[in-house]
């Protein structure tokens, strides 16, 4: 059985996956350590790696952003051990963050290589939807975070229409935004509360951020079989462009338009056409019901911590 297996988006983080394939590479021969290297080639790609070779592994290590991990822990049994790591060299690394990993990609390769590694059981998330658009019935897990409304449309732009990357990318998505701003109404349904009303955004947070360093759900903690959730009442443009940047140095708690919450599962009525993501991975659905479950089982993680 072949050690670790690294899946390598080559076009995360504006090409820096292929671009750093070399280094990767170098840097797991020298030290003698034995691999197999796989780049992604289409969307999708990572899910179907992972369902055919996971059980010839010890160690899967995602190497993208949350996108390409969203991908991989899509294709996981949750059955036979493997342990998942993570190297952040895309637009969005945040649960890797949440892992205590940093941009430093040679001090990344050293603790996910190291015999002593620490590993963490994470919570990993599911959501469930029929899509009256296409007729289909969806099922799939998140491992980071879900949003509905105005930071799904962010995502959805900042993912097909991306100038930008990192965190300047998401800035100039929210302005994007801003130019078709509307609310979203839904009823949202937990074990002991409803909640209901035009809000500008529901979003489900395992990790505390998501769109590069936006702190929207800073009460989640990855392992506590929860999932932390906050709203956003709809506000004004003006209010909006104001308030934002609170999030992004986390005090988004201090703002009274926000909500937050923390739960296992949850119902979430909406009217028709919505903007949805996972991961950053996002898109536009036609849709009256969103389930939304942690899962029994977990996924066991490489922690930087």
């Amino acid at each position: 059985m072949s050690k670790y297996l690294f899946i390598i988006n080559p076009v995360s983080g504006k090409g820096k996956g292929r671009k750093l394939q070399n280094k990767i590479q170098e840097y797991l021969n020298s030290n003698r350590i034995i691999h197999n290297i796989i780049l992604t080639e289409r969307p999708n790609h990572a899910t179907e790696i992972v369902t055919a070779l996971e059980n010839q592994y010890k160690y899967i290590i995602s190497v993208g952003g949350d996108g390409t991990l969203n991908e991989v822990i899509n294709g996981c049994s949750l059955n036979n051990g493997t342990i998942f790591g993570v190297l952040p060299i895309g637009s969005g690394n945040d649960f890797a963050l949440n892992l205590g990993f940093r941009k430093n990609l040679i001090s990344n390769l050293e603790i996910i290589c190291s015999d002593n590694a620490s590993i963490r059981e994470c919570d990993i998330c599911q959501l469930e939807y029929f899509d009256k658009s296409v007729q289909k019935n969806v099922v799939k897990r998140f491992i980071n975070n879900l949003g509905l409304g105005f930071d799904a449309q962010v995502a959805f732009i900042n993912q097909h229409k991306k100038i930008f990357s990192g965190i300047i990318s998401y800035v100039f998505a929210v302005l994007r935004a801003l130019l078709k701003y509307r609310p979203i109404n839904f009823v949202l349904k937990l074990k002991n509360d409803e909640i209901k009303g035009e809000k500008l955004l529901l979003t489900f947070g395992n990790g505390v951020s998501s769109g590069g360093g936006f702190y929207l759900t800073p009460h989640a903690k990855i392992d506590d079989n929860s999932i932390a959730l906050t709203t956003i009442d709809f506000i004004s443009r003006f209010k909006l462009l104001r308030k934002l940047p609170l999030a992004l140095i986390n005090k988004l708690e201090t703002v009274k338009e926000a909500s937050m919450y923390k739960t296992s599962n949850a119902d979430v009525s909406v009217n028709g056409e919505i903007y949805i993501h996972t991961d950053g991975e996002s898109a536009y659905i036609n849709t009256d019901r969103i389930i939304v479950n942690v899962l029994d089982k977990k996924i066991k993680f490489i922690t930087a911590e």
